[in-house]
């Protein structure tokens, strides 16, 4: 989708944080319309490729897949739900482990 200047724009349809549908109304007059700023979205290439799966997080850590579940599951850990599928943050990941997170 793009904006009348050209730019491209994401509405989401699953909160980032917890993966809940967000429900939007249909209709751009509707009262209860949130006000949506436009903003400048990265390519999708780039976004994917700082997502790593389950099993990239096992190989990349060193790790069995249930602790990599646990890991996911773990508050504060930089993981991200699309559909039923997990993903984390790469970028995130090095920088707990830079600040000295342990596994």
């Amino acid at each position: 989708m793009q904006c009348e200047c050209g730019h491209e724009i994401y509405i989401p349809k699953y909160c980032p944080e917890c993966g809940k549908p967000i429900n939007l109304p249909m209709h751009g007059n509707h009262p209860n319309m949130p006000k949506i700023k436009l903003v400048k979205v990265q390519s999708q290439d780039k976004i994917q490729s700082e997502l790593i799966t389950v099993k990239e997080l096992e190989e990349f850590l060193g790790i069995s897949q249930p602790r990599a579940y646990e890991l996911i599951h773990s508050k504060g850990f930089p993981t991200v739900k699309i559909g039923r599928n997990y993903r984390v943050d790469k970028t995130r990941l090095l920088a707990m482990i830079e600040s000295g997170y342990t596994f």
